[in-house]
């Protein structure tokens, strides 16, 4: 199937309309701002016209593109989003077993800063347990740092590569300016030619080039993480994202940065910081780590 294959009608010129490759259309709009819903198997997918946001099997997940009046998507969305999605099947050339960890921030960069804490501090808090989780689970972790230093982008973002690990993980803290916005999110590396979720003006290639890897590996470990991540931690779900963070664009293996909640929150800092909760939040990335791996189809 033609990436830039057209649909008949007005508006919906570089969209596919996704009975092409297996949906079946449950709930048709009533008018052009209603959502449909869209079902293969036991997966239900749903999308409203116009708008990038929609939901796959009760997950948040942002396209790169509005889907159409129809409820169409672009070949980039199809490939990227939409079957990695409906497939959650995993294709690795080995078994995997080396994880990079990297605790964003650190030394004189602090990141973002909260009532109490600053965003290092967390970060580095938090993947210490989750190196922990992961390690009970057979796998060999490899941290960017385990202390308070300053490391460059270029340097974590490499790490993967030159340790020939399996995957990376780059964990954060998120802030805004309006202290009641709370929720964890997850951000995948957005395809070439396409806006980045937070800036839709933006739709540039990266200044660095892009690892010349599938984003089907990503998008399926980021639902695994992000659904246990929303039920552990009882956050609300701000979806999987786009974005071109630098770690991201760099890393040689499927890489995802973890929001893991907003520093920013009063209320949200004091779960944050809480051991408890951290260790809630370790464990939820780490199942969901296992889950991808046991679902992989090795040499795919």
């Amino acid at each position: 199937m033609e990436d830039d294959m057209q649909t008949p009608g007005p508006g919906c010129r570089g969209l596919l309309p996704l009975f092409l490759f297996g949906l079946l259309l449950l709930f048709p709009a009533g008018c052009s701002s209603d959502p449909f819903l869209h079902k293969k198997g036991r997966n239900c997918l749903k999308l409203e016209p116009g708008r990038r946001e929609g939901r796959i099997n009760g997950t948040l997940v942002y396209l790169t593109t509005p889907a159409g009046a129809g409820g169409e998507v672009t070949g980039t969305d199809r490939k990227t989003v939409i079957e990695p999605l409906l497939s959650m099947t995993p294709r690795l050339k080995r078994p995997l077993r080396t994880i990079v960890i990297d605790p964003g921030h650190g030394g004189r960069e602090t990141g973002a800063p909260g009532t109490l804490h600053q965003e290092k501090e967390l970060n580095l808090a938090l993947a210490r347990k989750l190196r922990a989780e992961l390690e009970k689970r057979g796998c060999r972790v490899i941290m960017t740092r385990d202390d308070d230093r300053f490391l460059p982008l270029n340097a974590r973002g490499d790490l993967p590569g030159e340790r020939d690990a399996d995957l990376f993980l780059s964990i954060h803290h998120n802030s805004a300016r309006d202290k009641t916005v709370s929720g964890a999110e997850i951000y995948l590396l957005t395809p070439d030619g396409v806006p980045s979720t937070n800036d839709p003006a933006d739709s540039r290639p990266p200044a660095v080039p892009q690892a010349a890897r599938s984003l089907w590996n990503d998008m399926i470990l980021a639902r695994e993480i992000q659904s246990r991540l929303i039920e552990k931690s009882g956050l609300p779900d701000r979806g999987i994202r786009f974005a071109r963070f630098r770690v991201l664009v760099r890393s040689a293996c499927p890489a995802l940065l973890v929001e893991a909640g907003f520093i920013s929150n009063p209320e949200e800092e004091k779960k944050l910081a809480d051991p408890a909760a951290q260790q809630r939040t370790a464990e939820a990335i780490a199942d969901g780590v296992d889950a991808f791996r046991n679902r992989a189809k090795i040499g795919g």
